[in-house]
């Protein structure tokens, strides 16, 4: 075997071995990024609140099941949508100006609940 020839091989040898250690790293970082992804969903649709995500371009990528309840919309719907068409004229978000498009009828409000209120007397505890 040539010089060349063998420097060759050890040069492709190198290539493999880079090209499968690139491939186990980019494994690693999908299962990583999976389980981070399961997580926040885990832990996004656990939230009390109405929980709606977009992608920079303002598109749903996620909603729990308070924000479809609030919206009307199901998630599966909504995905990839403008949040401005998701939310739809009913529950329209404002706009940057905090107007509201024209025609569109104003957000369902939310009411906070009371606790009842207690007399001192109430508070107290039988003899």
């Amino acid at each position: 075997m040539s010089i060349k020839d063998d420097e060759e091989q050890r040069l492709r040898s190198v290539v493999q071995q880079n090209a499968q250690s690139i491939h186990l790293a980019r494994r690693r970082a999908d299962d990583a990024l999976r389980k981070e992804s399961d997580w926040l969903r885990v832990t996004l649709s656990s939230i009390g609140d109405a929980v709606i995500t977009t992608d920079v371009e303002g598109r749903v990528t996620f909603m729990n099941r308070v924000a479809e309840s609030l919206t009307g919309w199901i998630q599966d719907e909504a995905m990839g949508r403008s949040i401005r068409r998701s939310t739809g004229p009913r529950t329209a978000l404002p706009s940057s100006s905090g107007r509201r498009r024209a025609g569109a009828s104003p957000a369902p409000t939310l009411r906070k609940a009371r606790a009842p209120s207690c007399s001192p007397k109430a508070m107290r505890q039988p003899a």
